[in-house]
């Protein structure tokens, strides 16, 4: 199963659906879809429904570091639904659970 990184936005609000495995090769992508969001000055906050990521690794907890960083440089918010218990798992041992509003 390869990687999906699918964005939308709705009215300001902009939302990233993420599937498949992500690591260092999937992180670009998703790292690509969420670069066009920040950049549009009607969106406020980018929901990333997490839904669909079977695993996260470190490469990937990197992207999602850089890409919140990004995200309030421009007074934007970054929120993670859906995750799945394997990943909270992952966000959690690295405590990055604190720096991510969640749903």
């Amino acid at each position: 199963m390869g990687f999906l990184a699918i964005a939308g936005v709705d009215h300001g609000a902009a939302k990233i659906n993420l599937k498949g495995v992500l690591d260092n090769h999937s992180g670009e992508q998703f790292r690509q879809c969420s670069e066009g969001l920040l950049e549009s000055p009607d969106v406020r906050e980018i929901e990333v429904d997490m839904g669909g990521v079977s695993r996260i690794d470190s490469d990937a907890l990197d992207t999602l570091l850089e890409i919140r960083e990004k995200a309030a440089a421009l007074n934007r918010h970054l929120v993670l639904t859906g995750c799945r218990r394997s990943v909270r798992h992952t966000l959690e041992e690295a405590v990055f659970q604190r720096m991510f509003a969640s749903r």
